[in-house]
């Protein structure tokens, strides 16, 4: 199936405390800033983003819960994806910001054409360099698998069980992750390091500055990227720093590797330490 999406643009969260959450992603990730139309804008400072856009935009709630997701798509694909849903029998609408749906667990998403766009272009540090991939907790995972599939063009890199799968749009291994669970809501979002040498800084800054990595780091099975979680101490939001992600550039000869749900201990973590409940059960 032809390829249609590009990326994540930025997912929309509502937190209950926008300010605090500010705080940590700026002082703690060191994220760049930018208040636009009542949306706290989170910008990755380095070469590896999408001209500078952001990746992550809060408003406020009354607790944590996923708002919107944007997605980037390839120009001239949206009438496609149109097709592909009315196909499907799923509703979908067009206004003048792009095509709007939901995936079958309900995750409301925007699919748009990029245009360029003015932010802030700080200069690059060992700070998060682009949002990569984005990890939801749902109660339909292989659903949602399928209809990524067969609306967007995503494609299958790994599977585990029926409890988690992970889809890529280009050739790195994933860029969205299902998991099972109560949602739809956002396990974590995935921001691209420059290297294995960043981390021993950028966990010294957590600790000078009083946050805490939640777990890692640590090597995975799915995608064999370096990683480490820390989460905003205030809304929960969840964070993956990672590293080292596998590409997949031979799509006529890849098979998705198939794992069963025993098997979880040595998929999360190569290296061997397993996460806390927090993580597994947050």
């Amino acid at each position: 199936m032809t390829r249609h999406v590009i990326r994540f643009a930025h997912a929309i969260v509502e937190v209950p405390d926008p300010g605090a959450s500010t705080e940590f992603l700026t002082t703690g990730l060191r994220f760049a800033h930018e208040r636009r139309d009542d949306v706290d804008w989170f910008v990755p400072r380095g070469e590896y983003n999408a001209p500078g856009r952001p990746g992550l935009g809060l408003v406020e709630g009354s607790g944590t819960k996923l708002r919107q997701i944007t997605v980037d798509v390839e120009p001239g694909s949206l009438d496609t994806v149109a097709a592909n849903l009315d196909g499907l029998k799923h509703p979908w609408s067009r206004d003048d910001t792009g095509l709007r749906t939901a995936d079958p667990a309900g995750t409301p998403l925007l699919l748009r054409v990029p245009e360029p766009e003015k932010w802030p272009q700080p200069s690059a540090q060992n700070t998060p360099r682009r949002l990569g991939h984005i990890n939801f907790k749902l109660p339909s995972v292989l659903a949602v698998d399928e209809f990524w599939q067969q609306a967007f063009g995503a494609k299958k890199s790994e599977q585990i069980g029926k409890e988690f799968a992970f889809l890529r749009f280009g050739s790195e291994h994933h860029n969205l992750g299902l998991r099972e669970g109560e949602g739809p809501a956002i396990h974590h979002l995935g921001f691209q390091l420059p290297g294995w040498d960043a981390y021993r800084e950028i966990c010294d800054h957590l600790a000078e500055t009083g946050y805490s990595v939640e777990y890692g780091p640590g090597r995975h099975g799915p995608g064999n990227n370096i990683f480490i979680y820390v989460v905003d101490p205030t809304s929960g939001l969840r964070f993956e720093l990672f590293t080292d992600m596998e590409h997949i550039h031979d799509e006529n000869h890849y098979e998705p590797p198939r794992w069963q749900l025993s098997d979880r201990p040595r998929t999360m973590n190569k290296w061997g330490p397993t996460p806390p409940d927090s993580f597994l059960f947050g």
